[in-house]
Formats: C-alpha cells, sequence, structure tokens
C-alpha cells in the first residue's frame, strides 16, 4: 500500500492531528505559566494592587485570547463529542492565567506597556531632493495650532 507524499501531508496539517496538537502545546503552555508563578511567588516579598488600566488589560487579553480560541475549536472537525468539554476546560484555564497567575499578569502588563511605548515609523525621509528637514518637521502639532515651519519662514521675510 503506497501513500503519496501528499496525501501524507494533507492528513499532518488536518484537524485530526492540528487540534490535538493545538490541545497539547496550549496545556504545556498552562503548566509552564503554572510552574513559573510557583516560582514567582517563592521569589517575589511585595504585593500589587492593580489599577484600572492594568484590569483592562485583562479583559483584553482574556477576549481576545478566549475569541481565538473558541474559533479554533468550533471550526474543528477532531473531537467533535467532546467539543464543551474542551471549551469550558479551556475557558477556565485562560480565566486563572487572565485574572489569578500573577506572573502571566505581569507579563500581560509588561507586554502592552511596551507596545504603547514603541514609537511609529522609523527614519526620517532621506534627503533625496535637497530637503533637509524630517517628516515631523513639516507635520501639523497638536499642541501648536496651525504650526508650519515653511509659514513662519515666510512671516519673518516680510
Amino acid at each position: 500500500m503506497t501513500v503519496s507524499f501528499g496525501k501524507f501531508l494533507l492528513d499532518i496539517v488536518g484537524d485530526k492531528y492540528t487540534f490535538p496538537f493545538f490541545e497539547i502545546l496550549f496545556l504545556l503552555f498552562v503548566v509552564y505559566v503554572v510552574m513559573k508563578d510557583w516560582k514567582f511567588r517563592r521569589s517575589s516579598g511585595g504585593t500589587v494592587k492593580r489599577g484600572k488600566e492594568s484590569w483592562s488589560y485583562f479583559y483584553l487579553t482574556y477576549g481576545i485570547a478566549s475569541v481565538i480560541m473558541m474559533q479554533i475549536i468550533s471550526v474543528s472537525d477532531s473531537l467533535k463529542n467532546y467539543k464543551v468539554v474542551i471549551s469550558v476546560v479551556n475557558l477556565g484555564l485562560l480565566l486563572y492565567m487572565c485574572f489569578f497567575n500573577g506572573w502571566f499578569r505581569n507579563k500581560i502588563v509588561g507586554i502592552i506597556s511596551k507596545s504603547k511605548e514603541m514609537k511609529e515609523g522609523g527614519k526620517p525621509f532621506e534627503d533625496t531632493h535637497g530637503m533637509s528637514e524630517s517628516l515631523s518637521a513639516r507635520v501639523r502639532h497638536p499642541d501648536k495650532k496651525n504650526h508650519c515651519p515653511d509659514r513662519d519662514r515666510r512671516s519673518t521675510r516680510l
């Protein structure tokens, strides 16, 4: 009995193998998070009372992750008769990680805080046309009404 390589590949990437693989990875990740939290609790001596902004990060993370997880479960044909149990267990574990696991919550706050500090763009426009001003010097600033460097220069020439 010969099986073509293409059929073999299609079998591997099908729900029969990818969904259980996804579930195993998720459960291993939960075990990792629990172990990190256990070490975190042993090493840290203080406590933190989270503010409203941090709690909004937890709600956001739980919302996005639960939608993605439920979508994966709902579109999978694998383990059809166990989708309710898998959904409840996954959402419960996700709830634990987002709201009760200190290490994971610190990671959520850290990742979102770093992404808020990121600067958009990069280098200013290169001086290909003899212009030495960067884009930021030409953009109107919200704290300065109608700020335009060219207009400022024209008014001083009169």
